[in-house]
């Protein structure tokens, strides 16, 4: 039974908002100031790129064995609760802790699963390693999880 489920896409992020149509103004720009035709074909592949990346989406969803997190069609990763030693419902900073958003790698085993905002949920496990788990309704999250591991 899923406890939780939470899709979040990547265009609420407004740093990523902003890059776009800020691109997207270079480009049209640079097609009616009459720029070649390498020039027009490598604008519009960059916006398909960027249009692309908007379009991605974090899936979150907890069941009765655990947490799942992933950026679809990519696999992503399950975390079964025998595995979640402590968590945390806690607000983060992306950009400092893992250098931005999206799936992100930090040192000493972090990972960072992210696409806005500054709140998530932290999951220590018990193999020593760490994953954040962003999220708009981290205290769901939590909470969802807590049903799992109540010994936490």
């Amino acid at each position: 039974m899923t406890r939780f489920r939470e899709v979040q896409p990547f265009w609420h992020n407004r740093v990523m908002l902003v890059v776009f149509v800020v691109v997207a103004a270079f480009v049209v720009l640079g097609v009616v100031a009459g720029g070649g035709r390498g020039q027009s074909v490598a604008g519009v592949a960059v916006l398909a790129s960027m249009a692309a990346l908007l379009a991605v989406r974090l899936v979150t969803t907890v069941d009765d064995g655990g947490v799942r997190v992933r950026f679809p069609p990519l696999k992503g990763r399950y975390l079964p609760f025998e595995q979640i030693a402590a968590f945390a419902d806690e607000r983060y900073s992306p950009m400092r802790e893992f250098g931005g958003w999206g799936y992100r790698i930090g040192g000493r085993g972090k990972r960072a699963y992210n696409v806005s905002g500054n709140r998530g949920v932290r999951v220590h496990l018990v193999d020593g390693k760490e994953v954040v788990i962003g999220s708009r309704r981290s205290g769901e999250l939590a909470d969802a999880i807590r049903i799992g591991v109540p010994d936490v």
